[in-house]
């Protein structure tokens, strides 16, 4: 059983060894998992098809593949019921102070305005419901909050011009995700997480 929260490489290593035995433990994790991989596979097959040509009955020796999507209503209806109970209407966010000051009117309203304005304007929500739709689909969701500082260019002027600057909930796809299977809990494994980007946001 494993427990150790960080993962260790070698010191004093150049930037190409580094992303080498990185990439190295991320592929050794995922090889893990490679059973529960395919069978998620299959479910989403099977949530997603339409025909039984998409899915592993397609040689049962019927004509007709005629296939009724009912996984995919429970999915539907399984994300309505969470997103309904989690976010019941737009200002779902409340401030609960720790004593009598910090429950003041005036302070209550600035936090939650504060708070709904950077879920707002980070995406929260669309965030969220992605990591509903993980839940069902996998069993599991994973997010992470980053500190971003969003600003764009007048194509004309060349004026900087200031966006959203804030933390923001980022979702990670449980297939991007990989840690120590035999660590006691999911709190005591390092991660390592695979993100894709282009040439241009990486500079």
């Amino acid at each position: 059983m494993a427990n150790r929260q960080t993962l260790t490489v070698r010191e004093a290593m150049g930037g190409d060894q580094l992303a080498w035995q990185i990439a190295d433990q991320f592929m050794e994790w995922d090889n893990y998992r490679t059973g529960w991989v395919n069978e998620k596979q299959e479910v989403r097959d099977y949530v997603f098809a339409t025909d039984t040509s998409r899915t592993n009955t397609a040689d049962n020796g019927w004509k007709n593949s005629t296939h009724i999507p009912k996984l995919c209503q429970i999915r539907d209806n399984l994300y309505a019921n969470y997103i309904a109970a989690i976010f019941p209407h737009d200002r779902a966010i409340k401030w609960e102070g720790d004593d009598q000051a910090a429950e003041t009117k005036e302070k209550r309203s600035a936090i939650e305005a504060y708070i709904n304005n950077k879920m707002r304007m980070g995406d929260f929500v669309p965030e969220v419901e992605k990591c509903i739709y993980d839940f069902i689909d996998y069993g599991n969701c994973f997010g992470m909050v980053e500190f971003v500082n969003e600003t764009t260019k007048d194509p004309f002027t060349g004026e900087e011009i200031q966006g959203y600057t804030g933390p923001k909930f980022r979702r990670i796809s449980p297939l991007d995700i990989v840690f120590n299977p035999v660590a006691s809990s999911f709190a005591e494994t390092p991660k390592v997480i695979r993100n894709v980007m282009t040439l241009g946001n990486l500079k």
